[in-house]
Order: structure tokens, then C-alpha cells, then sequence
């Protein structure tokens, strides 16, 4: 909190730190509170403990990359590039001082940093080395200061400090280029009270980085005149004449509703430049910084204690008063909130820096970078279905999981859906707004019950004519990083989320509860699938998982569980084998089936980002992520793995494409027989391969 606030004050572009005390993993709430806005951080622990440690701050239009580094077990150090205006190679140094507990010496320094700079002394660009070296260049009598002198003088290299650095008078903190190099300007030392260390504060003489800058498409939704609005809409020629139209046109005439928006609120574009934010800072925090810079302006003039010790004090209250700031605005949110799970995730991510700016691989522009997504989420899929066939071919299989014997039930026509029932189906939809829809959710909810009719038919002409129009089967797909500590520079980071149109989504729900009615009218459901099904939940999942282990451990066995998770399950199934199934396992035929197989064929998306969008793309696998029906399809098409888990005699429980398997034996089994077990689960699990284009993540962790 101290540091961010110091770099915010001083507009501070690059900020190196020693002895940061982080861990090599679990930092990230640590580092979140470290960086303000479109600030990056950079990191190298200590190994073998968490003390110690460098890093390196810095706003992310320097676009600072890190390069890749040696161990040395004398000093540690952060070794990265800038690469904007210049080519800098930006080097952070920690030298711990030699001791009986660490085992350190100044000679092995001295070997380990020489041969560290023969290495980066001729490597290309300018070089700028920063650090806590630990040795009094205040005191050019010291034995090991004249050593290191001399073996900077050795290799042409320039120190540009002098003056105390440390609370106990000495210069330990140092900046160090090449001799013919002048990249430094000036530099100035103020201590800022965060350490015992002062801050040994750079010019460059590089052009300073403007904050990253963002082009926005946005509508002034709040200017619009609603009741004109509505007019317009009951006015429009498709409320006017939707009870004669056929379902492809009723579609296009209803997306046609933009045309309206835009008189209304037309697109404007808006540059905004992202800068640091503090939503809990106050006038009050302002105020006393204000007499903090005073006090320090007077100190610098006077350089007595009194003043020194009012500057001191103010620096604190400071502190004290942001961090109360703080605590109060957040405490007020969550409490006032906690009725309110949305609002109350929202504010706990906010606190954990889990909600983060999103960021993209480096690209050329928008268009390039949008393709790319699209090219290797595609070739992913691609390359897991080709492995699979190859791997199907080369066994020569062709089906060894069937499908059960035929359906003794049906499910071959849609019922008609009344007005009453729709406006149900879509209160229990997700209010999220699409871009591909005409009108955004906030504005659809101010004529909703005029436009109600008009959805109702639209839902009801799909259902009865057993198809679904093209335009409502193209989804627009954002890359998000899986996990928020994940490098963005790499595409494998990335998952694609889906977002479809509100109508093909209403369309959805009505298919998904009728076929949902009749699974459980008919007891088709998988007993031990505990996704998608009405009174289920990781929760049930769970707690038949450990029940059943518990169980087995009170009647003295032991228990080989093995976790399976499928590799990018819902983006590999195959549409035959799904309509197959569907027909064959659980007797859906007639119309049903036919708007099902119009659902899954010729879908299409395209990739989004930073406003532009990729070519589209044909979807001729999986079942559409972001859908509602999707994860429904999905629990049916892998019903088999039960089937072949009861083959094996195996215990078992799936939660989506999360399943468990599990079998318990005798502690006092023979070696053989416990062998046999194991062999069992193994076997269980290949199995699977077969399922038709699914494969696993392999992890070290999955077997217990």
C-alpha cells in the first residue's frame, strides 16, 4: 500500500526492489496490492527461502520482458529488457552480506558476479544494473570496496552513486552502466520513510511512457427518452406485422430493433487513457499530503531535526489514514452488500486482484492478434481429434463402447409454448447482455412485454418447424486467461468463453426443459451425474464421493481413487456420435431430433478483441460453450463412461466433465491381488480414450 502510494505521488515509470520477501508462489494478493493500475511486476524469490528476493515494477507500456537467467548462490538478481524507444537491458541486484548462516563469502561473490558480467557485458543494447551490493562505497579504503571498484573498472563500467543510501550513513545502493554509455541524467537521494533504505531516484534520458490508452464504442443508454423509445418499438414494423411472418424473417426483423437504438443512442467513440485508481482515496488523504510535501520542501531548506520530525510524523499520518481509508470503504461494501452475492463476489475479488485489466499476447494489431486465437484454438481441437483417430486406427477400433440397446421410450415433438411459460424460461436465463443483440438487456427490459409476443413466436416457429436459423447459431468468443497468474504472452493460457444471442439462448431453455422433463419422466438421467440435473450439485458429488470412501476406511480397506479430467471436453464431441446417441440411448427422434442435428450444424463463431474481430470460423465439433443447452448435450452424449466404469466394476461419480473413479480393497491383500485393482482402474480409464474424441490432462496428482 506504502509502495503503490509512492509510485502513484511521483508518476514513478520503473521501480526496483530488494529483499521483497515473497515467496515463490502464493504472492499474487501480495502483488496485487503492490501495483496500481496498468502497472506490471516482475520477480525473482530467493531459493530455499522467502527473505531476500528483487523485483521490479514498472507501467506496462515499457513493455518490459524478462529474459532468462542463471542461479548464483551469491547475489540474486532480476535480468530484464525494455524494448520500447531503446534497447535497455534493466539488471536488479540483492547481494546478501556474508554470514555464518548463510554460509556466503565475499570471494565467491566476486568469482559468481565476474563471470555474471563477462556474459552481459557483451550483450547487445545499453545496460542499466541496479541493486543493494552491501559494500560502503562511502569508504574507498575498504578492502572489499576497493575490490569491487576495481572490477567494475575491469570491465568499463560506470557507478554513478554517491552519498548515504542507508540509515547508517553508508552507500550501499548502487547504479551502474556501461563507462561510454550516458543513459543516466541525473539522479537525486530522499528517503521516503518505507525502509531503512532511501530511494536513489533516476532520470533517463529516454522519452517517458504515456499511460496506456483505450478506444471505447459506447452509447449514452442513460440520455435516451424511454417512453419515445417504446413508441418507436410498438411502431416498428416487426410488432406491427410479426404474427405473419416466417421464422427467418421474424429473426433478421428483429435484429433489425438496432436501427432503433442508434436514433435513439447512436455508437460514439471515446478514447480514455487508463490511469491509477483508488476508489477509497478521499479529500482528507489529499489534504495531508499536501502538508506532507510542504514539511518536505521545508527540510530540504532547512535540514534541521524539528523539521525532519514533522516531515516524519506527516508521513505517517499518511499512511495511517489511507490504510484506514481504505479498510472502511471496503468493510462499508461488504456489509452493505452481504444481501447481494453478485455485488459481495465482486468486492472480494476486487480486494483479491482476481477481477484483473485484460491483457493480451504482444501483436501487431487487434486484427492479427484476434486471428491468431482463432487459428490456435482451432488447431487445438484439431490436433485432439486427430490424436485420438490415429490412436483409434492404430488399435483398430472402431466402437468398443456401444450404446446401450434401443430406447423403449420417445421423445419426437416439441409442445407449443404459451407467453406465461416463456417469460418464465427467460427470468430464469442469465440477464447478461450479448453484443451480437440488438438491444442491450438494461434497454430490452423497458418494452420487454411489448416485444414478449414476439419472442414467444420466434421460440414456438423453431419448435414446431424443427430448425434453427443461421444467424442465431454464430457466437462471439473472448480469450480469458485461465487462471489470473498465468503469463498473457502465451496463447495456451487462454480459454475461449462463448456469448449467443438473447433469443438463441430463449430458444435453448424451452428445448432444455422439455428434454430435461422427459429424461426424468422417464428415469434416463445417469444416477451418478451430478451436473445439470435438477436437486444435484458438486455438493451431492462430494458427498457420495466421501461417503463412500469413509465407509471403506471404517470397514478397514483401503481405497485407489483416480480423478479424471477431460482434456477441452466440450469443444471435442462429435455431432454424429452425439445425434446417434441421442437417438439410440434415449429415443429422441421425429421433430425433436431434427432440430437438434439444425442446432449442432453449421454453427460459427469468431474471435473478439480489443473491439476488433476475427474471420469466422466453422464450429463442426463440440457442443456450443456460453449455451444453455450445451452442458445438457454434453452430460448425454458421455452417459457411456458410467457403462464402462460398472464393466469394470468400479465405483464412480461424474460431475461434468470431472469424473472419479474409485475401488477399495484388503490392506492384507496379496501383492497380486492389489495389482489386479489397480490394473482394473488403469484399464477403466483407457477406456475412456474410446469415447470418441475425448482424451485427459495428465497430472502427477491423479491418482490418490
Amino acid at each position: 500500500m506504502i509502495i503503490k502510494d509512492f509510485v502513484v505521488d511521483k508518476d514513478t515509470d520503473i521501480l526496483a526492489l530488494t529483499e521483497t520477501w515473497l515467496p515463490p508462489s502464493g504472492n499474487d494478493l501480495i502483488i496485487g496490492d503492490l501495483c496500481p493500475t496498468c502497472y506490471s511486476f516482475l520477480h525473482t524469490p530467493r531459493h530455499g527461502s522467502i527473505s531476500g528476493g528483487v523485483g521490479l515494477l514498472f507501467k506496462e507500456s515499457l513493455n518490459i520482458k524478462r529474459n532468462v537467467q542463471e542461479v548464483f548462490r551469491s547475489f540474486e538478481y532480476l535480468d530484464s529488457s525494455f524494448l520500447n524507444f531503446l534497447h535497455i537491458r534493466i539488471i536488479v541486484v540483492y547481494r546478501p552480506p556474508p554470514s555464518s548462516a548463510n554460509s556466503l563469502t565475499s570471494t565467491l561473490f566476486f568469482e559468481e558476479f565476474s563471470s555474471f558480467l563477462e556474459g552481459i557485458i557483451v550483450s547487445p543494447g545499453q545496460l542499466l544494473i541496479a541493486g543493494d551490493f552491501n559494500f560502503h562505497l562511502d569508504n574507498p579504503n575498504d578492502p572489499l570496496t576497493k575490490r569491487f571498484v576495481d572490477l567494475l573498472a575491469s570491465f568499463d563500467l560506470k557507478q554513478y552513486i554517491s552519498g548515504s543510501t542507508h540509515a547508517s550513513g553508508h552507500t550501499l545502493d548502487l547504479i551502474i552502466t556501461r563507462s561510454e554509455e550516458n543513459i543516466v541524467n541525473h539522479y537525486n537521494i530522499f528517503d521516503p520513510l518505507i525502509s531503512d533504505h532511501s530511494v536513489v531516484h533516476l532520470q533517463l534520458l529516454i522519452r517517458k511512457p504515456k499511460f496506456v490508452k483505450k478506444h471505447l464504442l459506447l452509447r449514452n443508454l442513460r440520455a435516451v427518452n424511454i417512453h419515445k423509445f417504446k413508441t418507436d418499438v410498438l411502431n416498428s414494423f416487426l410488432l406491427k406485422n410479426f404474427t405473419t411472418m416466417d421464422l427467418v424473417s421474424l429473426v433478421n426483423e428483429y435484429d433489425c430493433l438496432h436501427t432503433i437504438l442508434d436514433n435513439h443512442a447512436p455508437i460514439k467513440s471515446r478514447e480514455m487513457t487508463l490511469r491509477p485508481k483508488a476508489p477509497w482515496y478521499t479529500n482528507e488523504i489529499n489534504d495531508k499530503k499536501r502538508i506532507r510535501r510542504q514539511l518536505e520542501r521545508k527540510w530540504h531548506k532547512t535540514r534541521t531535526n524539528a523539521d525532519w520530525n514533522r516531515y516524519k510524523q506527516q508521513c505517517y499520518a499518511v499512511n495511517k489514514l489511507s490504510d484506514s481509508s481504505k479498510s472502511a470503504y471496503y468493510t462499508d461494501l461488504i456489509n452493505n452488500g452481504s444481501s447481494d452475492q453478485k455485488t459481495l463476489l465482486k468486492t472480494v475479488s476486487n480486494l483479491l486482484h482476481t477481477n484483473t485489466i485484460i491483457r493480451y499476447p504482444s501483436s501487431p494489431d487487434p486484427m492479427s492478434l484476434a486471428n491468431s486465437f482463432s487459428d490456435f484454438f482451432t488447431q487445438k481441437i484439431v490436433k485432439i481429434r486427430g490424436d485420438i483417430e490415429d490412436e483409434l486406427l492404430s488399435k483398430n477400433i472402431e466402437n468398443p463402447i456401444p450404446d446401450a440397446d434401443s430406447c423403449p421410450y420417445e421423445f419426437h415433438t416439441f409442445r407449443e409454448v404459451g407467453k406465461d411459460e416463456v417469460l418464465h424460461l427467460i427470468q430464469c436465463i442469465a440477464t447478461k447482455s450479448c453484443s451480437l443483440d440488438p438491444l442491450p438487456v438494461v434497454m430490452l427490459n423497458h418494452c420487454f412485454k411489448d416485444i414478449l409476443p414476439v419472442v414467444a413466436r420466434i421460440i414456438n416457429l423453431s419448435l414446431e418447424s424443427g430448425t434453427m436459423p443461421d444467424s442465431l447459431k454464430i457466437a462471439v468468443v473472448q480469450p480469458l486467461l485461465k487462471k489470473y497468474n498465468l503469463s498473457y504472452e502465451e496463447f495456451c493460457s487462454f480459454r475461449p468463453i462463448s456469448n449467443l444471442k438473447f433469443v438463441s439462448k430463449s430458444i435453448e431453455k424451452a428445448v432444455a426443459v422439455q428434454l430435461t422433463d422427459y429424461l426424468t419422466e422417464n428415469h434416463l438421467h445417469e444416477k451418478f451425474q451430478s451436473a445439470y440435473k435438477p436437486c444435484h450439485s458438486t455438493e451431492t458429488a462430494l458427498l457420495r464421493v466421501q461417503n463412500d470412501i469413509l465407509q471403506a476406511l471404517d470397514n478397514g480397506d483401503s481405497v485407489i481413487l483416480v480423478l479424471l479430467d477431460l482434456l477441452a471436453a466440450f469443444d471435442t464431441v462429435d455431432h454424429l456420435m452425439l445425434l446417434t446417441r441421442l437417438s439410440k440411448r434415449f429415443g429422441i427422434r421425429g421433430r425433436v431430433l431434427d432440430w437438434l442435428t439444425s442446432y449442432l450444424t453449421s454453427r460459427k463463431l469468431f474471435i473478439r478483441v480489443e473491439g476488433t474481430d476475427s474471420l469466422l470460423s466453422d464450429l463442426d465439433c463440440g457442443v456450443p460453450q456460453g449455451s444453455v443447452l450445451g452442458p445438457l448435450l454434453y452430460s448425454l452424449y458421455t452417459a457411456p463412461l458410467a457403462d464402462v466404469a460398472r464393466r469394470h466394476n468400479l465405483r464412480f461419480h461424474f460431475f461434468s466433465d470431472d469424473g472419479q473413479l474409485y475401488i477399495a480393497f484388503k490392506t492384507n491383500d496379496r501383492d497380486d491381488l492389489i495389482s489386479s485393482k489397480i490394473q482394473e482402474v488403469k484399464a477403466c480409464a483407457e477406456d475412456h480414450w474410446w469415447l470418441g474424441g475425448t482424451t485427459f490432462n495428465k497430472r502427477p496428482d491423479d491418482d490418490l
